[in-house]
């Protein structure tokens, strides 16, 4: 049902006018599905994943993507290396075919760098080592990512468009190749941009896939990380290329939302962008304080029944 409570800008207590005066705003969504606290949570995506993973966990949800207690050090300290976070959506998808067996990761993303080896799929800040290394880790990594296919519900989480591929190989890297790596192969790598209609593209595979290999009653949460890009290479002022880049994500995303019976959108970066700015930021402006991130997972939880006072656990589709 529309939320029809919420429609003006600057008439009634539940205008945009009002709720923005109050500071923190968290917008109203229409919740197509219900939850409780033993619904077992996925998250998947951009650093903001993680933020959203961490708030939840401190409310006792299930998330099986969280691992602290993993015998790979770099899952441990996931927060400062990033090696599960995916910005862009081709990466998100490549790492949900890899996990279902439906592709194989190519031998040759395992890139020789100096010495040692190098995984394309992570972030420059995870370890270099022996090809035997970097393919054990990748496959643990593999068996992590098979998590999203045993859960009930999956929240996404995108980051940006600008989006560096492998020529070699068409892997989507989570990052812009480190300077050393361009360097070394100077020819390998590509920028790209991607358009809307690959990003709804590249969503409508994600969830044709976890039809196909995920639960019979998956549920998906799309939402679009409000922390902007920290470089551009567009070529354009980064604050022109960061709202091109979530306007982007964000027409994509309502689009899909609307031709898909089984996933929501949470408006998570809504929030942020109309919050007051010194409840939103930390000091840099990027990152999202656990204030903010702690009020908008309340709502998140409140919304969708994941509270433990809710004992049932029902999932369906409104009408």
């Amino acid at each position: 049902m529309p939320l029809i409570n919420h429609n003006s800008w600057s008439k009634g207590k539940t205008s945009a006018l009002e709720r923005i005066v109050s500071k923190t705003v968290i917008p109203e969504w229409e919740t197509s599905f219900q939850l409780n606290s033993n619904t077992k949570i996925f998250t998947l995506g951009s650093c903001f994943a993680r933020n959203i993973e961490k708030a939840l966990l401190s409310n006792g949800v299930d998330i099986s993507s969280a691992d602290p207690n993993s015998e790979i050090l770099e899952l441990k300290i996931n927060l400062l290396t990033g090696i599960l976070n995916k910005y862009n959506p081709i990466s998100i998808y490549q790492e949900l075919l890899w996990a279902s067996g439906k592709k194989n990761f190519p031998d040759q993303g395992f890139i020789e760098f100096g010495d040692k080896y190098f995984d394309l799929s992570l972030r420059n800040q995870a370890r270099k080592g022996t090809l035997e290394f970097v393919q054990q880790r990748h496959e643990e990594l593999r068996q992590y990512f098979t998590r999203a296919l045993s859960a009930d519900l999956i929240i996404i989480t995108l980051g940006m468009i600008e989006t560096w591929f492998d020529q070699e190989t068409n892997i989507a890297l989570a990052e812009i190749p480190s300077p050393r790596l361009m360097k070394e192969y100077p020819e390998r790598f590509v920028y790209q941009a991607l358009s809307q209609k690959q990003c709804l593209d590249t969503l409508k595979a994600i969830h044709l896939l976890l039809q196909e290999f995920g639960q019979p009653n998956l549920r998906i949460v799309v939402t679009i990380s409000p922390v902007p890009l920290e470089r551009t290479f567009s070529g354009q002022d980064i604050i022109v290329a960061n709202m091109m880049s979530k306007s982007t994500l964000r027409s994509a995303v309502g689009e899909f939302i609307a031709e898909t019976d089984n996933a929501d959108y949470f408006p998570s970066y809504e929030a942020a962008m109309l919050s007051d700015p010194n409840i939103v930021w930390m000091g840099d402006r990027r990152n999202i304080t656990d204030f903010m991130v702690k009020n908008i997972i309340a709502e998140f939880i409140q919304r969708y029944g994941l509270a433990r006072e809710h004992p049932t656990y029902a999932v369906s589709k409104n009408t």
